[in-house]
């Protein structure tokens, strides 16, 4: 029997930045105004390409009294030959970081990587099918959610395309509906009313900034969103009546590799 994939919210501890150079990349999910895991996680910088030998971090960061904070003097740490990463102090929930990655030359700083207004939070994954996916603009009273929604600028959120992978990619690049937005964005209409009034929620009660990361696609059954080693583990062998060659996000591990192995 297919079993059906409804609701899947995941706290994450993971930051990337937005490049600047042509050498170094990163993921597309990780861009300004993001939110990063809060203390007592460390949040990790993490990305593609070489980082120079001479190259360093400057960490400025306000807290919620505009208290300045600056953490320098580390560098990032080559995991092998094209991946690398950086892990930051922990931060409070409520505080606002720039972070630049920059290498000194001889006519000063070459900026390399940067990454401006990240906020400290908690971070969810939502993620599955129908009820997920069921958006802000299909609400009772969507007009006014959308509107109360406004003031909740400490909610971030973004929305990943529906898209499917084959294999395991531990390089592939995510691709974004939209970058990280505010609840005043055109984009919040979209935005899964599940993972956004949960928010919502959860900020009335404890007043943390929150990052919402919307990865689902509806109609879709939970073997394709499952590892491979999962289905094994069941026993699960056939392959979904909706998996073609032209619409393969009705394969099995599919979606689990393009939405959340990545």
């Amino acid at each position: 029997m297919t079993s059906q994939f409804f609701l899947f919210l995941l706290l994450v501890s993971t930051l990337s930045i937005s490049a600047r150079s042509d050498t170094l990349r990163i993921s597309n999910l990780y861009q300004d105004g993001m939110v990063l895991q809060r203390a007592p996680e460390a949040a990790t910088i993490w990305g593609y390409g070489t980082i120079p030998d001479d190259a360093w971090v400057r960490v400025d960061c306000w807290g919620d009294r505009g208290t300045k904070m600056r953490f320098s003097g580390d560098r990032p740490i080559l995991e092998d030959g094209n991946t690398w990463k950086l892990i930051l102090p922990p931060q409070t929930g409520g505080t606002t970081c720039n972070i630049d990655i920059f290498e000194i030359t001889e006519a000063g700083e070459d900026v390399l990587l940067s990454l401006k207004e990240v906020l400290f939070g908690d971070v969810y994954l939502c993620g599955g099918q129908s009820n997920m996916v069921f958006a802000m603009n299909s609400v009772y009273n969507a007009t006014q959610e959308m509107e109360e929604a406004k003031k909740y600028t400490k909610i971030r959120f973004t929305r990943v395309n529906r898209e499917s992978a084959e294999l395991p990619d531990d390089f592939m690049d995510i691709s974004l509906a939209h970058g990280w937005s505010q609840p005043s964005s055109q984009y919040l209409a979209s935005m899964s009313a599940v993972c956004f009034l949960y928010a919502k929620n959860i900020y009335d009660q404890l007043g943390v900034p929150l990052g919402l990361i919307d990865s689902c696609i509806g109609g879709t059954a939970i073997e394709c969103w499952s590892t491979q080693d999962g289905l094994d583990v069941c026993g699960i062998e056939q392959e979904q009546p909706g998996c073609k060659e032209t619409d393969t996000i009705h394969c099995n591990t599919r979606l689990y590799l393009s939405l959340i192995h990545i």
